[in-house]
């Protein structure tokens, strides 16, 4: 199948460092090399079946329907149950942050990292599958998969809301440029934060 060193390769920079947000991984300031390389060093230390219990529903359904079709399913197919994932280039994405507000389950697990797509070559030729990298797929045994074991899909009739990410607050600015969703440090910068000087109380009329 595909390792997940191979899976952050084919991303954009952009979408590494959302990733790494979602998990708490600070990528700040590195290069994509270096991103892909702390990534791939951190990622396969999540309990992946045990995230699925904490997942909104149809995303923890589209991971277990990725795990029964052997760590993949057309793209084609899994669309169709799960949403699809819009394309957008840098420029899209900085502007618009998808993240924030996922539109579908499939966008979600998208960005959180958990699903990558790729082309396979099949016997009706160069077919393009999501997946789970070696590293997820290797944690999920039959057992895992039993009903009272990960949360029920929702039925047709059942409302699905996306439990989008919360915005964090706007990053600061250094040199007129934001820096990515991280607090800076004022101590690391040198600059000492100073209280407030009270004012002298004001004298009463005699």
């Amino acid at each position: 199948m595909h390792s997940l060193r191979q899976a952050l390769q084919d991303h954009q920079l952009i979408i590494l460092r959302v990733i790494g947000e979602w998990w708490d991984i600070d990528l700040t300031g590195m290069n994509k090399e270096r991103c892909v390389q702390t990534l791939n060093d951190s990622l396969p230390l999540l309990d992946v079946p045990q995230e699925l219990i904490y997942l909104p529903p149809l995303e923890a359904e589209a991971i277990r329907a990725i795990v029964g079709n052997n760590g993949r399913m057309q793209a084609a197919s899994f669309q169709r149950q799960f949403g699809q994932i819009r394309q957008m280039g840098p420029g899209a994405l900085e502007r618009d942050e998808p993240w924030y507000e996922p539109q579908s389950a499939a966008e979600d697990l998208w960005y959180r990292g958990l699903i990558y797509k790729a082309m396979d070559k099949t016997d009706d030729g160069m077919v393009e599958f999501f997946y789970l990298p070696d590293e997820f797929l290797s944690q999920f045994e039959p057992a895992d998969f039993k009903e009272e074991t990960l949360p029920p899909a929702p039925t047709a009739a059942e409302p699905v809301e996306i439990e989008a990410p919360k915005r964090p607050p706007p990053p600061p600015v250094i040199s007129g440029k934001p820096a990515f969703g991280k607090t800076i440090d004022l101590a690391a910068l040198g600059v000492a934060s100073q209280p407030a000087t009270p004012s002298a109380p004001t004298p009463s009329p005699d």
